[in-house]
């Protein structure tokens, strides 16, 4: 009985149950039932309903409105006396229909004390003690306002990091990574380049398991800076390189210790001593600080670039070179994909004729020449396809622009020497607007259906082959034609999970023998597709050739012309613009109590434990590695931590060798 009266579910006690024992045959409970008596019909409770629902009702000491029971508490006078409880079953706030959110008033928290029998429990209280009448079984109602709120822990730090830097040793916990900030490096990286997926390192692995999180790491190693931010500074250590350890192979940085004088140097990934270079010594002060560590970036930042010696260098370095290879079948013509890539190549390279006027380049209805967007020293080609295979000379040193077709689509082969094919954008901008305002009308009078991807891709790795760089393709259409042609996979089955995952599987091997000779010879490819009236177009089989070379696939699946000549225009800008390199190499490396389990993201890695290969690496560039325990994890570092601390801190190392555009290979 004492379990019913604390759920409350109108439970009207004896006086209700001899008042209803008095009534014959029970009329009053079939009148009431019909709403002839004047007052609420009472809902049956089945016994099902405790378990399916639950009846909301009206609090203890909530002034009802709107119903017959609940009016005489608005027509009552100021002053006068509520009801009593029991008084009147019929007028009881658990016997209207009338609910709390059918009210204009909040419901009022009812009077504490000793819950009479059958007074409906407030589930509005808050508060640690638990409310009169509720059981053990009742949980109270949550606050609003007192649970955490998404939006606003995302537009505080917002709002705080517009007039305020972060400094990556004085705080322990990042910014968001979607808020905008000032990084300050004080030794830490910059959470723009590696941002942990746990603030606190758990020191076991029983630790981590228990907080149900991964640890990880989300690895963005050309993120570009911020106004108002240090540029990362280039060393150059000669011949000798920068010192390492002789263990891991770590390199330089701040947290390693300097001991005997400024003859050791104690690596703190691995705790290995090693000698230190007779070129590299300075001596210590009493406390064990290099004297010249303010002189040395190295020994003062946490992200820091080396320029590498050529002993390490796997080809001779040279100026970034950009392929266009656009796809001029007859599905991209008569969709306007054609017209809408040439005109977005030539606002990625001289900017839109808006931006000239703009700038004042465009007198007497003479327009000079505009400088070139490229960036400084790169090169560009320019390749198109359909059946066959055109290359275009659009040099200098020629009045017009020059076509080569390639017609053996078995062994394809490039036509024009990489010194004609590859042109400074400055120098040759008649030709190569000349070039892109006239292959429209070029293939307009006889165009091919069916476009030839794979020897196209071919023909480009061949033109790229010696040096590397960047091939950039538009596609509009399934390739169903010559060696690689692939089939539509799905044939109107019904998706089902089995059909899905086969779908999403590369199976070609023409296709993976292509990505892995663009991977060996450095070249990366970004891939621009637009699917024919939204159809098929096995992004599965074609993706794998951008995904594995560390490239990008743009899709457009329902395309129109002019609606998306502008995202277009922008995104080929920005893959032309954005800072890149080519023939990329990666590694992590962590301290002494932590491995590394996996590797997620666009790369190539041949075996475990091997170095990432990435053909193309941008500043859009990211990936994630996930960490395994093989012991007890050290202490955390804190800003003011002794030199056991640091010797025993957790830190993590990620090298990246890469070719810039410019004519350097460099290690971050």
């Amino acid at each position: 009985m004492q379990q019913q009266e604390g759920y409350g579910y109108g439970y009207a006690g004896q006086a209700g149950q001899q008042q209803q024992q008095q009534d014959v045959g029970g009329a009053t409970q079939q009148m009431g039932q019909m709403g002839l008596d004047g007052s609420a019909p009472v809902h049956a409770r089945r016994k099902k309903d405790r378990h399916a629902y639950h009846q909301i009702e009206q609090p203890a000491g909530t002034v009802p409105q709107g119903g017959p029971g609940g009016q005489q508490y608005l027509d009552r006078q100021p002053g006068q006396a509520s009801p009593a409880v029991g008084a009147d079953q019929a007028a009881a706030p658990w016997m209207q229909t009338t609910q709390p959110w059918q009210s204009q008033t909040l419901p009022q928290r009812a009077a504490q004390g000793p819950a009479q029998v059958g007074t409906p429990v407030s589930m509005g209280q808050h508060g640690g003690q638990q409310p009169a009448g509720m059981t053990q079984g009742q949980q109270a109602r949550v606050n609003p306002d007192q649970m955490p709120s998404v939006p606003l822990s995302r537009d505080l730090p917002a709002e705080y990091y517009k007039t305020h830097i972060y400094p990556t040793m004085e705080q322990h916990f990042p910014p968001p990574a979607t808020t905008p900030f000032v990084a300050f490096d004080q030794g830490n990286a910059s959470p723009k380049y590696a941002r942990l997926t746990l603030n606190c390192i758990p020191t076991s692995h029983d630790q981590q398991v228990s907080t149900g999180l991964p640890l990880g790491l989300v690895l963005q190693p050309l993120a570009k800076q911020t106004d108002g931010e240090q540029a990362i500074p280039v060393l150059d250590f000669g011949e000798t390189g920068p010192p390492r350890c002789r263990r891991c192979r770590a390199y330089i940085n701040p947290f390693m210790l300097f001991s005997n004088g400024g003859n050791r140097m104690t690596c703190n990934l691995c705790g290995h001593p090693n000698q230190v270079p007779e070129e590299y010594f300075a001596p210590t002060d009493p406390s064990g600080v290099r004297v010249d560590r303010t002189q040395r970036p190295e020994l003062l930042l946490g992200t820091c670039e080396f320029l590498v010696p050529k002993e390490y260098w796997s080809k001779e370095p040279v100026p970034m070179r950009y392929l266009f290879l656009i796809d001029v079948s007859a599905e991209s013509y008569n969709r306007g994909f054609l017209q809408g890539i040439c005109d977005g190549i030539l606002a990625a390279l001289y900017g839109t004729e808006e931006e000239s006027t703009s700038n004042g380049e465009e007198t007497n209805g003479a327009t000079e020449a505009k400088p070139s967007k490229v960036p400084a020293g790169a090169k560009v080609g320019f390749m198109t396809f359909d059946r066959s295979i055109h290359f275009y000379d659009v040099s200098a040193s020629v009045s017009a622009p020059q076509q080569l077709v390639v017609s053996d689509l078995e062994d394809p082969f490039a036509a024009i020497s990489p010194e004609r094919l590859f042109i400074d954008t400055a120098e040759c901008q008649y030709n190569v607007t000349h070039l892109l305002r006239s292959l429209p009308n070029m293939f307009a009078r006889q165009p091919f259906p069916e476009p030839a991807l794979l020897p196209s891709l071919n023909a480009a790795l061949s033109a790229l082959e010696a040096t590397g760089g960047k091939v950039i393709c538009s596609l509009a259409a399934l390739p169903t034609y010559g060696p690689g042609r692939l089939h539509v996979r799905d044939k109107g089955q019904s998706a089902t999970e089995d059909n899905e995952r086969e779908f999403l599987r590369t199976d070609h091997a023409a296709f993976k023998k292509c990505q892995a000779d663009m991977v060996k010879a450095g070249i990366g490819v970004d891939f621009f597709l637009s699917a024919p009236m939204g159809g098929y177009l096995d992004i599965a089989t074609i993706g794998l050739v951008a995904e594995k070379t560390g490239g990008e696939t743009y899709y457009y699946p329902n395309w129109s012309y002019p609606r998306d000549c502008l995202r277009l225009e922008k995104e080929l800008s920005h893959t032309l613009q954005r800072e890149q390199g080519y023939a990329a190499l990666m590694k992590v490396r962590c301290s002494n109590g932590l491995q590394v389990a996996h590797y997620s993201g666009n790369f190539t890695q041949h075996t475990f434990g091997a170095d990432l290969e990435l053909a193309s690496v941008t500043e859009d560039s990211s990936m994630s590695v996930t960490f395994a325990y093989d012991g007890k994890v050290s202490v955390r570092l804190n800003p003011v931590a002794t030199k056991e601390e640091r010797r025993r801190a957790t830190h993590v190392e990620v090298r990246l060798a890469f070719t810039l555009v410019l004519l350097d290979e460099r290690v971050r």
